[in-house]
């Protein structure tokens, strides 16, 4: 989304809460130039990758016995 500063002095904390709901980033313009750029911040997962496995993995028969 673009919009020029104008409407983001009218619109400001509606456009925060687009950026944070909807993930969208908005791009500010001045005399048609960027001038910056409202982006959703980057939440990192807590889980460990190979946490992703868990149940995946199928056990056949007994693992302690010879082939």
């Amino acid at each position: 989304m673009t919009i020029t500063v104008n409407e983001f002095q009218s619109l400001g904390a509606s456009l925060l809460e687009r950026v944070r709901s909807y993930r969208e980033e908005v791009s500010i313009l001045d005399a048609g130039v960027v001038v910056a750029r409202l982006v959703p911040e980057r939440v990192e997962s807590k889980e460990k990758p190979w946490h992703a496995l868990r149940g995946t993995v199928v056990v056949n028969g007994d693992l302690t016995e010879p082939v």
